[in-house]
């Protein structure tokens, strides 16, 4: 069944694959993104595959009284399918030379997700912002959308179907009852969750029940054929689309919600209300504008993994290139005329043919991916990987490490037949670090047991409440018993946070407390800081290439990663010595002040202070370490410990002596 061939429908597509592409260039004017709301490209397409399959639908159950759930599906196999695994296995080659194992293991992930129509769940589900810097990198983050309408597929024709054929009295009611629905749940949840908001079918079905809704109104009552209307709305339409492009920011607006109503409705008076002669649709109907929109799927395609690899590999220079939106263009023609039209004739391409060709291109990415996610990004292709014992380049992994370490050692129990003292360590993660360390290495004590109640040190009071750190009911927390248990028992406190100058404040509260309970008090310096990135010497982005530095950046990279990198191998002792004392250069001298007023204070209050400085660095020399002797990592971040090097402190604390608590 076919609907009448409108010309300015295709232009719709092609402004809205332009603003896409666009808004993904970044192109800058006056120092500000030119088309920063060009995200609403995606939202002009749902309304207008909403519109054209409600057509196609409705047409076929008011002519025939029936509908070919088989043909329909097929024309949807033919239409997406083909030039999309093409696409997927074409980057496959540009993956394994461009991306890092990290990258490339996302990557293997991303395409199968895609594959399955499920990758606004995985990129939901990753923590992937959309608007991020390095969702740029990602070279399938864009097939979320792609998910998003064919799950819509899947599901609304046999709803509408039903709908038609037991209550077709009321589907307009039904529609603009669940269009309002999926509405206020976006504008309610984008203030609430944005990501789910944003790459959720039910948050964003109100946008192609909105062409869907058109879709039913023109087959029940025809198109408007007013012609005041026909002349004024469509450029109503227009401009309300254009200031969504040039003016609407995620940063500034929650979308999808009630603000992407005005694109939205704009979409639907250019829809409706054109009419072949009205300035409007003509200029839609353009030649350059239709065919633009004709091949605006594979435009949409072909944009982002080209996009992303030239970003990764800076092969055509700082950010993307006219040479880069050139490529695209002629790359969608190529697959439009001879993968995409061929395969949407049935005459041409035989259901066997189709299947044979989706078959081979489907296995040869799951397979592909299966691998890739299997051998871990298949390190060994690079060259600097092999060059790197113990040293993990993920720093994401080893944050990972520490937070299962975390899950599997909570918060001990204290056993009140022990003899030994029961230390009891208060603070946020700084404190985890060091309670790993003492916990990791509990056999050298032969004088202490330990523990930690891991929140921030003006939350305590709370806490020992069973309440949240806001005073509120902490009734569902498994760890409040324990905590209070912990507690009771302790004979010291050891509070190790990463301290603020307000939280010094608090101190005489949680002498007070310690007092009132009689337990000794023992306060910890902050944690050495390294924040080398605001060094002069690092901000130059050339210090290594880009691919590895974006990848590396996104990991939480530290300076030894960069040195590390630049050299493709690990530093000799000499440069070891030499980078040790970059990072004590590196410790702010804010911190350094603030542990000063920390001592102070603790010496104000005759309270035992600890300094961590003394067995993270060497003051007379003036270094920190930063490798262990096996050359494994020391930070993942600007000062956390990994679980080996937590390890590895700890029995650096025993060894100087440094835990004097008594």
């Amino acid at each position: 069944m076919k609907l009448n061939y409108r010309p300015e429908v295709d232009g719709l597509r092609a402004i809205a694959v332009f603003t896409v592409i666009f808004y993904h260039a970044e192109i800058v004017l006056f120092d500000d993104y030119l088309f920063k709301g060009g995200f609403i490209g995606v939202d002009i397409f749902f309304v207008i595959s909403g519109y054209l399959i409600t057509s196609l639908i409705l047409k076929e159950l008011k002519e025939t009284g029936h509908f070919s759930f088989k043909n329909f599906y097929e024309r949807r196999i033919r239409r997406i399918l083909p030039v999309l695994v093409l696409i997927m296995s074409v980057s496959l080659p540009f993956a394994w030379i461009c991306l890092l194992p990290t990258s490339f293991v996302d990557y293997g992930n991303s395409l199968i997700s895609s594959i399955f129509f499920s990758s606004n769940f995985y990129f939901l589900f990753t923590g992937q912002d959309y608007d991020g810097t390095f969702s740029l990198l990602k070279p399938f983050l864009h097939i979320w959308s792609l998910s998003v309408e064919e799950q819509y597929y899947i599901l609304y024709p046999i709803i509408l179907f039903s709908c038609f054929k037991f209550f077709r009295k009321y589907l307009l009611i039904i529609l603009i009852f669940v269009l309002l629905i999926s509405l206020i749940l976006a504008d309610w949840s984008s203030r609430h969750d944005p990501s789910l908001t944003f790459y959720s079918l039910h948050t964003r079905g109100w946008e192609l029940l909105a062409g869907a809704l058109l879709a039913t109104i023109e087959i029940d009552y025809g198109r408007s054929s007013n012609k005041f209307l026909s002349n004024s709305l469509p450029f109503v339409g227009l401009l309300l689309i254009l200031h969504a492009v040039f003016f609407f920011s995620e940063k500034i607006i929650f979308h999808p919600s009630f603000y992407t109503l005005s694109p939205i409705i704009g979409v639907m008076f250019i829809i409706h209300f054109s009419k072949k002669g009205e300035l409007i649709t003509n200029i839609l109907s353009t030649k350059i504008l239709v065919g633009s929109g004709l091949i605006s799927y594979s435009l949409y395609l072909w944009h982002f993994p080209i996009f992303a690899f030239g970003r990764v590999t800076e092969f055509f220079g700082d950010g993307v290139s006219k040479k880069l939106i050139i490529l695209t263009i002629l790359l969608s023609l190529l697959s439009y005329f001879f993968v995409e039209r061929p395969f949407r004739n049935r005459q041409l391409i035989s259901r066997k043919y189709l299947a044979v060709f989706i078959s081979f291109f489907v296995s040869t990415i799951l397979i592909s991916s299966f691998f890739i996610i299997k051998n871990k990004g298949y390190p060994s292709r690079l060259e600097i990987f092999t060059n790197l014992k113990n040293f993990q380049i993920n720093n994401e992994a080893l944050e990972k490490d520490w937070l299962k370490f975390k899950q599997k050692i909570e918060s001990p129990l204290f056993e009140q037949s022990s003899k030994k003292k029961k230390i009891l360590i208060i603070g946020n993660s700084h404190a985890r670090d060091l309670f790993n360390g003492l916990y990791l290495n509990k056999d050298l004590s032969i004088k202490y047991d330990f523990s930690i109640i891991q929140t921030e040190v003006r939350c305590l009071k709370n806490v020992l409440k069973k309440l949240n750190c806001d005073g509120k009911s902490k009734s569902t927390d498994p760890l409040r018993n324990i905590h209070l248990h912990n507690f009771n028992l302790a004979n010291i406190l050891l509070i190790s946070t990463r301290w603020l100058e307000t939280d010094i404040e608090l101190l005489d509260e949680v002498n007070s407390i310690a007092k009132y309970n009689n337990k000794k008090l023992v306060i910890t310096s902050n944690t050495p800081e390294f924040n080398y990135k605001k060094s002069s010497e690092f901000a130059d982005r050339t210090v290594i290439k880009d691919s590895i530095l974006t990848d590396l950046f996104y990991k939480k990279s530290t300076l030894i990663d960069l040195i590390v990198l630049k050299n493709s191998r690990i530093p000799s002792n000499e440069e070891k010595l030499e980078i040790e004392k970059k990072y004590y250069k590196f410790i702010p001298e804010a911190l350094l002040d603030l542990n000063k007023k920390i001592e102070k204070k603790s010496q104000d209050l005759d309270i035992v202070f600890l300094d961590k400085i003394d067995y993270v660095c060497n003051k007379m020399e003036e270094r920190c370490e930063v490798l262990m002797p096996d050359n494994s990592k020391i930070y993942y971040d600007y000062g956390h410990y990994t679980v080996g090097a937590s390890k590895y402190f700890g029995k650096k604390i025993y060894k100087i002596n440094w835990l004097k608590v008594d």
